[in-house]
């Protein structure tokens, strides 16, 4: 009975909002578990099911990171209570969604993988800012499950416009990481990088949006707010472009972005014994 009240309870906007988060997530979850599970089997790719399970895991950093970033959560979102940590209770509706978030990195491990076009990922990754921001907005002014609070830079209708591409980055750090310390390990010994992977919604938040969060926690206001936003934002941006150095192969002679992992060429043994008499 307590638990049908708590998932009933608040404004119907709430509720929808809430069940068409954890819908998105279950569902979207499930098929990229079949997807990562074809991956694993056809090509030998554990990428995605790490990202995953590192989404499954940073579930357990939510309550930690919201105070860093000003985020708060309506009480409605916030019940059925599943754990409590830094005295705040998290509820399975945001989290749902977790690892569709860090399934996001795995754009960025196939750009390096198959060498994408620098057009092609960026793209991708404009197309995920824009994504994440519509449906940020939606959430907060039509569902009102949270809202960003204190001193949020470049706030428009409610969305501090710095954390959209934080969570699309966050994802593709993530994904670039496993990309440049799994490629020579075979698929089960790439889940030893779960460690370093766990946490893309919060130590990867930090690492990228260290600026804005020194911005939201402090008396700063108006130009300096701005400006720690502006700075987080460029530094995003320079990230990005890094990333992109890596994805088209250089056409230089004797050079590359990344070493191929194709076996080498075996030269037949009547063309070597050819070239020696030569």
């Amino acid at each position: 009975m307590n638990l049908a009240w708590d998932i009933l309870r608040g404004s119907t906007e709430q509720r929808v909002t809430n069940v068409g988060i954890l819908a998105v997530g279950v569902i979207g979850g499930v098929i990229l578990g079949v997807w990562a599970y074809r991956e694993w089997r056809r090509k030998q790719r554990a990428a995605l099911t790490i990202l995953l399970v590192s989404g499954a895991l940073s579930i357990f950093g939510d309550a930690a990171a919201r105070p860093l970033v000003g985020f708060h959560t309506d009480a409605v979102t916030e019940y059925p209570v599943v754990y409590q940590m830094f005295d705040r209770p998290i509820s399975f509706w945001l989290p749902a969604a977790f690892p569709l978030y860090a399934a996001m990195g795995y754009v960025a491990y196939l750009a390096l993988d198959d060498r994408w076009t620098k057009r092609r990922f960026l793209t991708w990754v404009g197309g995920l800012v824009v994504i994440e921001a519509v449906a940020e907005l939606i959430m907060i002014n039509f569902g009102h499950a949270f809202a960003w609070t204190q001193n949020q830079p470049l706030e428009v209708l409610g969305l501090g416009m710095v954390w959209p591409p934080t969570w699309v980055m966050s994802g593709m750090i993530t994904g670039a990481l496993i990309f440049f310390f799994g490629r020579h390990l075979n698929p089960a010994r790439q889940l030893l990088l779960l460690p370093l992977t766990s946490s893309p919604y919060f130590g990867m938040m930090v690492i990228l949006s260290w600026p804005t969060i020194i911005a939201v926690n402090s008396p700063l206001a108006g130009i300096a707010t701005t400006a720690l936003g502006l700075v987080t934002l460029a530094g995003m941006a320079a990230l990005l472009y890094v990333l992109t150095t890596f994805m088209e192969p250089r056409t230089l002679p004797g050079t590359s972005a990344l070493p191929e992992r194709t076996a080498e060429t075996v030269t037949p043994p009547a063309e070597q014994q050819a070239l020696k008499r030569g």
